[in-house]
């Protein structure tokens, strides 16, 4: 009621401001000034009966309780977001699709079996499928007794990557029938899908082992939590692409390695590539160094981050840095105060770590038996210490003017 006679007498006022004072808006005025005073009264008189059945002791005041009373508490919301809470947190397993009999010109299939594999959390596994067009347009997707890995050099034959999910982070993993199940798919259509996922769903890989060598890779976004009710079944076929798969892999030892707050690594190095043809990255005994370098070598940009003793002492803004066990100890930080990479390539390494599953990154220096720089190491674990982990290791070469 307050309310609706503030609101009133505003219009009022403006009425008396804008428009010249007739009899009618007077009236109105005056009524409103009743209404007003009415139910100001109304509440002083109130509070003063309140006040005497306290006294004689009738009524017990709800902002003084007597000993051994205790005030009437509202209802809580705890049990309810604690359950709402529990049925988030709550993985069931997807209805699988029954294999289908038919290939798509009609013609019927024989026996065979469908390969499937679940993973929990779409968002955290889908955050890298989303950041792969970057590097390449098409590569293999190898599931295996051991897990799912990807593997392939870049374009520019700088950047090797490899994706990791090992057998024991996925919810359910079937075992290939013929040992391994590949198929080479478009990095533009899996991210098409992928940008769908978020943590609400599990993500399912689905495949006709026995099917036709067309078969496409099929995938389904579900409810994690298995009630249809909280979300949509999301289906795409991806159909195979007809490439010769490389893989390539690295060798050699490093001898020191930087562990970062992922978000602040790349946020620094985004704002030093818009002043860059160069980024720079330089270990001392204290800090962690990253550097723009302008064209000409005539302007440069430099961030730095403070080293701490251990990672559990690290902020956002501070790091670790250490010699690895089996380094050459003939090797020190002197070999290592200017690595240099492309921005534009060391920018879609850092986006690898853009999702809140993976807060830190460990980027590995070495030198080979030559005294030369070997290609830096970036590895990021995902999900690390849960049942769920997997990791992204990227290896950037480094810059040859």
């Amino acid at each position: 009621m307050a309310a609706q006679l503030d609101r009133l007498e505003s219009q009022l006022a403006y009425w008396a401001a804008s428009k010249p004072v007739d009899k009618e808006t007077t009236e109105q005025w005056i009524e409103a000034t009743k209404k007003r005073n009415a139910f100001d009264a109304f509440k002083d008189e109130r509070k003063e009966q309140i006040r005497q059945a306290v006294a004689e002791g009738t009524v017990v005041d709800p902002d003084d309780p007597e000993p051994g009373t205790k005030k009437r508490k509202r209802p809580s919301n705890k049990s309810k977001g604690s359950v709402a809470k529990k049925a988030k947190d709550t993985f069931v397993l997807p209805p699988i699709p029954a294999r289908n009999t038919r290939r798509s010109g009609g013609t019927k299939k024989g026996a065979g079996k469908l390969f499937v594999a679940v993973y929990d959390n779409a968002a955290a596994l889908g955050s890298v499928f989303c950041q792969l067009p970057k590097f390449e347009q098409q590569y293999a997707l190898l599931f295996t007794a051991e897990g799912l890995q990807i593997e392939f050099i870049d374009v520019t034959r700088t950047t090797l990557v490899r994706l990791s999910v090992p057998c024991k982070a996925w919810k359910r993993y079937d075992q290939p029938l013929a040992g391994a199940v590949s198929i080479v798919v478009s990095a533009e259509a899996m991210k098409r899908f992928c940008t769908l996922c978020n943590a609400s769903y599990s993500l399912t890989f689905m495949y006709d082992e026995c099917g036709s060598a067309d078969e496409p890779l099929h995938l389904m976004l579900y409810p994690r939590n298995g009630d249809p009710n909280d979300g949509q079944q999301i289906i795409m076929k991806v159909p195979p692409i007809d490439m010769e798969e490389e893989t390539v892999s690295p060798v050699g030892t490093y001898q020191y390695e930087v562990t970062v707050p992922c978000a602040e690594f790349l946020s620094t190095i985004r704002q030093l590539g818009k002043h860059a043809t160069t980024i720079s990255l330089r270990l001392s005994s204290t800090k962690f160094d990253m550097v723009s370098i302008g064209e000409n070598d005539m302007s440069i940009l430099q961030y730095n981050m403070n080293r701490v003793a251990d990672k559990d002492e690290m902020g956002a803004k501070t790091c670790t840095i250490e010699r690895l066990p089996d380094a050459d100890r003939s090797v020190n930080m002197q070999a290592f105060l200017d690595c240099q990479f492309s921005p534009v390539l060391i920018e879609c390494v850092a986006s690898f770590g853009t999702h809140s599953s993976c807060p830190r990154c460990a980027i590995r220096f070495g030198v080979d038996e030559t005294g030369s720089i070997r290609p830096a190491h970036v590895r990021f674990p995902f999900r690390d210490g849960e049942s769920g982990h997997f990791v992204v290791d990227v290896w950037l070469a480094p810059k040859n003017d």
